[in-house]
């Protein structure tokens, strides 16, 4: 049978641009965190996060140290593997450090365990928590949450929570750059399916965020138009305890609430991956 994940799950706290409400985020007063930015010009807001910040691993100067590894199996038949690792980036001494540990069943469930710890001199991480790509085929999305539309916290009011259907090629929208789309908020589980029967079902005993797209993060901040968006046939599905708001209260404005901003420090999630 063919492999069910290409990769992952792995920690990350990256996001593409913001520039959902046809607001320029290339001028210097944008105001926004430094990640948030799209383009190239990123010098308004870098002392939001720090300068030399979590900016650099956005443009690919990061490196994850790794730690710990140990695995060992468990009275009850499954499987624990704990995994330590630090994610630093050339020019600064900040880092953000993980602990995970993966939980194997014989039955295709793992669990997955997260700490993180954000180094505060970031100020503030546009998302918080681990993704992981399906080959080719898993186009069929599920969700137990809000929608149908893409909501995030400072933008979910018209969208009631509820079961939902649709595809992953759906959860994209042609924004000029290429920007954050497709976000889910207040979830309780997701679900892809491939043609073939196989899916993926992933809860959490927490609400979460999810996207999922053909496309990767970083496929997303190279492209400057949609059609220099990469369509990959693997699924990208990023799975967030926390993920920031996208501004834009105002068309004018891309200015985002405190409130709805992600703080860097210590966090704790689970999420819980079953085969059916």
């Amino acid at each position: 049978m063919p492999p069910l994940a290409g990769r992952g799950p792995g920690v990350g706290f990256l996001q593409v641009g913001l520039d959902d409400v046809g607001v320029d985020l290339r001028g210097a007063d944008a105001g926004v965190p430094e990640e948030f930015l799209h383009v190239a010009d990123r010098s308004a807001a870098l002392e939001h996060f720090g300068r030399a910040g979590v900016a650099q691993a956005v443009d690919g100067d990061e490196v994850r140290q790794p730690g710990a590894v140990a695995a060992w199996a468990r009275p009850d038949g499954r499987v624990q593997v704990e995994v330590t690792s630090t994610l630093v980036s050339a020019g600064t001494d900040r880092a953000v450090r993980s602990e995970v540990t993966y939980l194997i069943s014989g039955d295709g469930c793992i669990r997955v365990d997260a700490q993180l710890d954000i180094d505060r001199g970031f100020r503030h991480v546009p998302r918080v928590g681990v993704g992981l790509v399906l080959p080719a085929g898993f186009e069929k999305l599920e969700w137990f949450g809000r929608g149908p539309g893409e909501n995030y916290g400072d933008r979910k009011a018209h969208t009631p929570v509820g079961r939902y259907a649709s595809t992953v090629a759906a959860q994209h929208f042609p924004f000029i750059p290429p920007s954050e789309c497709g976000g889910h908020e207040e979830v309780r589980w997701v679900k892809l399916s491939h043609a073939d029967g196989r899916a993926l079902f992933v809860e959490s005993p927490a609400a979460f965020h999810f996207d999922a797209h053909h496309s990767s993060v970083e496929d997303y901040w190279a492209a400057k138009h949609d059609h220099e968006l990469a369509r990959r046939p693997e699924t990208f599905l990023n799975l967030d305890c926390r993920h920031a708001g996208i501004g834009g209260n105002m068309a004018w404005s891309t200015v985002i609430d405190e409130k709805h901003l992600v703080p860097a420090g210590c966090y704790h999630f689970r999420f819980e991956l079953r085969l059916i």
